[in-house]
């Protein structure tokens, strides 16, 4: 079952919860004794907590369009569109693995691999493929020009936001974007799963200590603005394989501040979600 799915199963259920409680403490409440309205507080706070967290999963958990969907039927929807493109970035190719060799062999259109992408790959059979995929006509855009420069920067700019929303949230204040609340939550799970893996103790002072540390990359950044100069300039829909939070935060930002452009872009993920 997809997470989506889950989330809106278990909203619904504690939204449920929630009403349970609250009425259950308005049964409750008679005001001749001060256990039973002890008890019909306690009620009404989790109905309230219930719900509030409820609304949380169905306002603040976002899934990518194209979640959890097979590769096959990507390729397939891909080849329907005349205009569609796929940028590939280092952790959706490394994310894909052996099934990138589907999307190398089947999808006869143009696959663009940015130039530091293709800096970050480390295994030599990745590499190979890259090679391959090249040779087999895919695009790696090396020429700079004011146009790609202008996207370079409003996409560091989209992933710079991000860092932002943490920090907000990480210093006790509420984001003033909706949607960067969902992603600064999902952006310390992150940096928790981290710590953990390297034995570092977890504070709101060490995960800021760790968010500083850490830099945009420059390939994310190469990802993004590729896909939107390509819908500008030669009106393609990019298509971009990633597992990435910064990219895809990086498209919802598109998507609201260039309209025109931003809406075509689709980031494409399947497994490991944060």
């Amino acid at each position: 079952m997809e997470k989506r799915s889950v989330s809106k199963i278990l909203g619904v259920i504690l939204i449920l919860l929630g009403f349970f409680f609250i009425a259950n403490s308005q049964a409750n409440i008679t005001g001749a004794v001060i256990g039973v309205s002890i008890s019909s507080l306690i009620n009404s706070i989790l109905g309230i907590a219930f719900i509030l967290v409820s609304v949380i999963l169905f306002v603040f958990v976002k899934r990518p369009e194209y979640y959890n969907k097979e590769l096959e039927k990507i390729i397939e929807d891909a080849k329907r569109d005349k205009d569609s493109i796929f940028v590939l970035d280092a952790s959706g190719i490394i994310d894909y693995g052996k099934d990138l060799d589907k999307l190398l062999q089947k999808y006869k259109g143009k696959i663009y691999v940015p130039r530091q992408v293709r800096k970050e790959i480390e295994d030599p059979l990745l590499r190979e493929k890259l090679k391959n995929a090249i040779r087999e006509g895919a695009v790696v855009r090396e020429k700079e020009g004011e146009v790609f420069k202008h996207y370079k920067e409003k996409s560091k700019k989209y992933m710079e936001k991000i860092r932002g929303y943490v920090i907000d949230v990480l210093e006790g204040r509420i984001p003033k974007s909706r949607i960067g609340v969902g992603y600064a939550r999902r952006w310390i799970n992150k940096m928790q799963f981290y710590m953990e893996e390297r034995n570092i103790p977890q504070t709101p002072e060490s995960l800021l200590e760790v968010l500083k540390k850490s830099k945009i990359s420059k390939a994310d950044v190469e990802v993004l603005a590729t896909s939107l100069y390509e819908k500008e300039r030669h009106n393609k829909n990019p298509k971009i394989l990633a597992a990435d939070l910064d990219i895809e935060y990086g498209v919802d930002e598109a998507k609201n501040d260039l309209k025109e452009v931003g809406e075509k872009i689709k980031y494409i993920f399947y497994r490991h979600y944060l």
